[in-house]
């Protein structure tokens, strides 16, 4: 194969001098899982917490303010880095999940609100629906086609709910991007909810490590975002990217430290913005740390230059993995509309799937750390695997009787920014290798 280069900087060099801690004989396939942190991000931020005192944000002290200043910064750089304008303001949360949660928990639901729902969405997106469920809402779910695309259908369900329900509260939640097959959807969706008033909640967390997310282009009225799949570094600390219209609808009935202004035995004011619902200490620990993952993704050229890697690096495998014999390949066989996600499942004689764990198991043998299961996403996954509602219950109904159950999925590959070539020339090895055996 012929070398991969990106034209911002030299993968090689960058895999030595900033993931030192991935041996030369492993291959980590798992970034859609979660990023790799360089370890000029790990020293400047240690270097930063040896020479910096700092203490709970919710104070007027020194140290109290230095905690302060230094979220409020990230926070503003952030807000600029999704070019969000004046429009939007920017809640810190634990991850995606928990953003999607606080959307869940106090969205003004009503019995006349309808849900709209991509198929092909995480299971903390899917959670929605039990939200609404719980007030005697609606919720549909549109499906993606035999290239786990949405199509124009989706945009027509949205417009048709709003001509039948003109009083409604409509609501359309998908994912920029596939974490199942990498498949990236119709921002333009966005944009069509819109024109019917619909609000709109997309999720980016598989989007943002590799694409650049323009809040004034895109302007969905929510996005959430898990810092720690962008470069490995901070777990526990993600975002609610929302306007701040949207931010004032959302009906908030409990407190808890740092979210109210006064409080008496029976009343309590609540704070206003993103105040209203960082509740508790805010992570003063990890959010500072942001500062330093920013300032990398700056030095080697934006999030687009991470972006162009990981497209010669799949593109690449892609054209490997298609010419290997039994292997099934979920989404599109091109870079079309499509990122760095490649889901497969290696096939016996009969098209039946070798289970997911073999591969997983065969591939930690070979020092290759990829991922097997449903990814979180187990409608799409249901749908790849061609399994009926018919299997959906009986795999519900063991859940309900047993602690783990062996959910039938796929392998899923996920490139990244430590990457390089010698990579794919191994993952490609590996399956054809595998595929062989069945």
């Amino acid at each position: 194969m012929d070398r991969i280069q990106a034209v911002d900087f030299d993968p090689d060099i960058l895999r030595i001098e900033e993931f030192p801690y991935i041996p030369p004989d492993v291959v980590y396939a798992d970034f859609t899982g979660a990023g790799q942190c360089p370890v000029s991000v790990i020293r400047a931020y240690s270097e930063d917490l040896m020479t910096t005192l700092r203490g709970n944000p919710h104070s007027i002290n020194s140290a109290s303010l230095a905690s302060t200043h230094r979220m409020e910064s990230v926070r503003s750089r952030l807000l600029d880095f999704f070019n969000a304008g004046d429009e939007y303001d920017l809640v810190f949360t634990q991850n995606a999940s928990h953003a999607l949660a606080l959307l869940g928990q106090f969205y003004p639901w009503d019995s006349k609100t309808r849900l709209i729902l991509s198929e092909d969405n995480h299971n903390s997106v899917h959670g929605l629906r039990e939200d609404a469920r719980r007030v005697g809402a609606h919720f549909e779910y549109i499906e993606v086609n035999e290239e786990f695309r949405l199509q124009e259908t989706f945009g027509e369900r949205i417009r048709e709910n709003r001509f039948l329900y003109p009083d409604a509260n409509l609501v359309v939640a998908y994912a920029a991007q596939s974490n199942f097959s990498g498949v990236k959807q119709p921002l333009s969706f966005v944009r069509q909810a819109h024109e019917v008033n619909a609000d709109v909640i997309l999720d980016t967390a598989a989007y943002v490590p590799t694409h650049r997310l323009d809040l004034q282009s895109v302007q969905p009225d929510a996005a959430v975002v898990s810092f720690y799949k962008v470069l490995g570094l901070p777990t526990g600390v993600g975002a609610l990217l929302v306007r701040k219209s949207f931010l004032s609808r959302l009906s908030k009935d409990r407190f808890a430290g740092g979210t109210v202004k006064m409080v008496t035995a029976d009343e309590y004011v609540l704070r206003s913005g993103h105040e209203r619902f960082e509740e508790g200490t805010p992570n003063f620990g990890s959010i500072p740390l942001l500062k330093f993952v920013l300032d990398f993704i700056e030095k080697i050229g934006g999030i687009d230059a991470i972006g162009r890697h990981v497209q010669h690096l799949t593109t690449e495998l892609l054209k490997g993995l298609n010419d290997v014999e039994n292997v099934q390949i979920y989404g599109p066989r091109t870079m079309e509309s499509r990122g760095g996600t490649i889901s497969l499942n290696v096939l016996r004689s009969g098209d039946e799937c070798v289970p997911h764990r073999e591969i997983v198991e065969a591939a930690g043998e070979s020092n290759i750390s990829l991922r097997g299961g449903c990814f979180c996403n187990p409608i799409v996954g249901a749908k790849a695997l061609g399994l009926g509602s018919e299997e959906g219950g009986r795999l519900i109904q063991l859940a309900r009787e047993a602690d783990e159950i062996e959910m039938p999925g796929a392998v899923r590959l996920s490139l990244g920014l430590a990457n390089t070539s010698s990579d794919i020339v191994r993952i490609i090895e590996f399956v054809r290798r595998v595929a062989r055996k069945y």
